[in-house]
Parts: C-alpha cells; sequence; structure tokens
C-alpha cells in the first residue's frame, strides 16, 4: 500500500514538475471567468498562435506589425515567439531594445511565457544585416513585462541588474477604466501604466522613459518612450488587431 501511495505521489510531483516547465496560455474562451471590475487577468491578455497587431508611429507615416509564431524551449520553458517587422525599438521593453539599435540590430522575435502570474521574456533574436541572419539572445535577468492581474496602483519589478551601476525598472498601473480612442477605435475599460527607472548611487529621481495603455482582450493599443538614440518621445499607435487560433 505505502508503495502505491509512494507511486501515485511520484507521478503527481512528475506532472507538476512538468506543468511548470510548459507555458499555460490562459486564453479567453467561452468558458472564462469574467474579470472583477478595474482587473485584466492573463485570461484577458492574448497571446495565442496567430494573434497579430498592426501600429502605426504617430507623426512618422511608418507601419510595422507584431505576431505570436513559433515556439522554443528556452531554460526548460516552452515559450512562444513575438515577431516583429519593424527596424526600430518597438517592444514592450524598447529601452532595452534601443541598445541593440545602436549596433544596427533591432528585435525581430522576443520569446515569452505567460501563466497565471505573468508574461515573461526570456530572450530575442537580432537582425543583423551584415550576416543577412538573426542572432540569438538570452536576457539575463529575464524582465516580467506584464504582472497579472492588472489593478489599480499594482507595481512590480520588470528587471533589476546587480552590476554596477545598479539598474531597476518597475512598472506601476496608474489608473483603470480610462476611455481611448486610436485607430483601431475606442476602447473602455482601459489600463494606464507607467514605467520607472532608477539608478542605484546618482539620484534618488525616477525616470519615466515608457508609457503603455492596454485593454482587454486586445493588449497594448498604445505606447510611447523616450527615444535615447534621437531625443525625442515616440509614439505607437494600434491600427488593427487580429485574433490567433
Amino acid at each position: 500500500m505505502w508503495t502505491r501511495k509512494f507511486s501515485i505521489l511520484a507521478i503527481c510531483s512528475i506532472l507538476i514538475i512538468s506543468g511548470c516547465s510548459d507555458e499555460n496560455p490562459f486564453e479567453p474562451d467561452s468558458s472564462s471567468p469574467a474579470d472583477p471590475p478595474g482587473t485584466l487577468s492573463a485570461f484577458h491578455f492574448p497571446t495565442t498562435e496567430g494573434c497579430s497587431w498592426q501600429y502605426e508611429l504617430v507623426d512618422g507615416n511608418y507601419t510595422f506589425t507584431r505576431k505570436v509564431a513559433g515556439t522554443r524551449y528556452i531554460s526548460s520553458y516552452n515559450t512562444r515567439g513575438m515577431e516583429s517587422d519593424a527596424d526600430f525599438p518597438v517592444s514592450d521593453l524598447a529601452w532595452l531594445d534601443q541598445l541593440y539599435q545602436i549596433y544596427g540590430a533591432p528585435v525581430r522575435t522576443s520569446y515569452f511565457t505567460k501563466d497565471l502570474d505573468s508574461y515573461t521574456e526570456y530572450a530575442v533574436e537580432l537582425w543583423v544585416e551584415y550576416w543577412d541572419d538573426t542572432l540569438y539572445q538570452k536576457i539575463i535577468p529575464k524582465r516580467v513585462l506584464w504582472s497579472f492581474p492588472l489593478e489599480a496602483d499594482k507595481e512590480w519589478i520588470v528587471l533589476k541588474s546587480y552590476t554596477v551601476p545598479e539598474v531597476m525598472y518597475t512598472r506601476k498601473v496608474i489608473s483603470t477604466g480610462e476611455v481611448l480612442t486610436v485607430p483601431a477605435g475606442t476602447f473602455r475599460d482601459v489600463f494606464y501604466v507607467e514605467e520607472y527607472t532608477s539608478i542605484a548611487g546618482f539620484s534618488d529621481d525616477e525616470q519615466i522613459p515608457a508609457k503603455y495603455w492596454l485593454a482587454p482582450d486586445v493588449g497594448v493599443i498604445k505606447y510611447e518612450y523616450f527615444d535615447f538614440l534621437i531625443g525625442i518621445t515616440t509614439t505607437c499607435e494600434l491600427i488593427e488587431f487580429s485574433k490567433g487560433n
């Protein structure tokens, strides 16, 4: 009897460990629970295969598309790919991707997982024109772009470096329930999120390099960030969203 119980426990443990290493997409469907007012759960943050977002650069006469496509096994996680056809920083953490842009290597694919707690990026592929090919780059440490559920005043650490100078990036939900109109239409119950940068030992003042607006069941409908390469604020707005499979 003891052996049988042990075997059952062992099997359950293996299943739990295996479940933790694979992405559970938690995508919305007819059985997904409704979010309490003023919150946004992982269920209503779409990341299924084939989901695509087309954005336009405000006052820039430029459009680009981001699309969920493919998978890759990274650090014991089965991650999904977020592809982009843009040739400048346009990801959910554009300030870091500007570093790659300095060397003429825009991010073409980022790899992420999503579960009930977070949307986390683990790696990126950079397009290197000189090689006419992509360069894989693992992100150390990983960056937690979204922490679920989103709700007013929620704040979390996106990424923290432990080398000198120590830089920490955090995000905070400033407001919920906003109404915002972009080329893709008018959205309600929009979440407004600010991103902060702080450098240990340099200043107690936090900078706000990026701002994001998210709509339930759509994702990011608008975002802006300070482009330190050209010294201006870049704003992108959603033109069209297509649901995945």
